[in-house]
């Protein structure tokens, strides 16, 4: 029996659109999600995921007790899905299904999430299977360029906050005047 769990984003953006969305990103070094690398859910999801994020670590999965069922990018790659199964509760009685999403920075996707478990966790993999295939009318256009944005003002504030220390470093060399002036 074959479970096909693999989410579906409808965007509110046309095809074209993401595909511009994509090459846009991809030009200024920002890339999306590319296809599997392995058979194996784990390894294509630690893969993909690696250097981003530490959800689906051999440490986390082991600390959750989570297995990954499935994985793979989603919406032109601009997304990843993992499927995981995880124990019900801290006794470990039981298990629940459930699916996550990321963007290409590694960051979950709430928006996504929170629709995704208000439609349904599921207690194992055939329910999961029946359950109302997951659509999103998400505006992935609108969704990076908020995320962009956001990224736009992290790097500034740390830049800034750079600056600041190569003063303060500036300050104590020439306080002992054994070093050169660092410039910015």
């Amino acid at each position: 029996m074959s479970i096909n769990t693999r989410p579906r984003v409808l965007p509110k953006n046309s095809r074209d659109q993401i595909v511009q969305l994509v090459k846009a990103m991809r030009s200024q070094g920002v890339y999306a999600f590319g296809m599997n690398s392995s058979y194996k859910p784990k390894y294509s999801a630690q893969d993909a995921l690696r250097s981003k994020c530490h959800y689906v670590d051999d440490s986390t999965l082991s600390f959750f007790n989570a297995k990954i069922l499935d994985a793979g990018p989603i919406c032109e790659g601009l997304f990843y899905f993992v499927r995981e199964s995880k124990d019900a509760s801290i006794d470990g009685d039981g298990r629940e299904h459930d699916i996550v999403y990321f963007d290409v920075f590694g960051s979950v996707v709430e928006e996504m999430r929170q629709k995704s478990v208000d439609a349904v966790t599921c207690s194992n993999a055939y329910e999961l299977s029946m359950a109302p295939q997951r659509l999103f009318d998400l505006d992935v256009v609108e969704y990076y360029q908020d995320k962009l944005t956001q990224k736009k003002k992290q790097l500034e504030s740390e830049a800034e906050n750079i600056g600041k220390a190569i003063d303060q470093i500036n300050k104590v060399s020439l306080l002992h005047g054994d070093m050169e002036e660092v410039t910015s």
